[in-house]
């Protein structure tokens, strides 16, 4: 079982210039994010790691996908503030007749109370009548922006 707990995960790094694809199915995917300072030997070694989850849900109206950012500070202390991470999501049709992209503030959670509420989150929505042809997987960019 990998680093997840078995949910489909992606690494990405500052060194990614830009955005970078994933292709979502309905439930959970975790990105994990770090920044290196320092390369030794042609490898980055990491600095900073951060937790991404992402969910996606299929409802009546299309494909929803919210984004959490998972700190365990706030768990340890209540008092401490998180880094401020914003994710830019980007969805273009197969066809390229349309194209969404949305940038946002990401919800910070410990995960011991569970998901945020639903007043705390930005939720991604694509319209079923937009991703029709694919209706089991989502390919979408991704760009994530952390200021500590």
């Amino acid at each position: 079982m990998g680093p997840t707990g078995g949910w489909p995960y992606t690494i990405s790094t500052n060194a990614t210039d830009g955005m970078f694809k994933l292709s979502l199915n309905e439930g959970f995917h975790a990105i994990h994010h770090y920044r290196s300072s320092c390369v030794e030997k042609d490898r980055a070694i990491p600095d900073q790691l951060y937790l991404f989850l992402l969910k996606v849900v299929r409802e009546s109206h299309g494909c929803v996908v919210t984004a959490f950012y998972v700190h365990r500070a706030v768990a340890v202390d209540e008092s401490a503030v998180a880094s401020e991470c914003r994710l830019k999501l980007a969805y273009e049709s197969p066809c390229g007749s349309y194209r969404q992209e949305s940038t946002f503030s990401v919800a910070c959670t410990d995960l011991f109370g569970g998901l945020p509420s639903s007043d705390d989150y930005f939720e991604f929505v694509l319209p079923k009548s937009i991703h029709a042809l694919c209706p089991d997987t989502i390919e979408i960019s991704v760009s994530i922006d952390i200021n500590d």
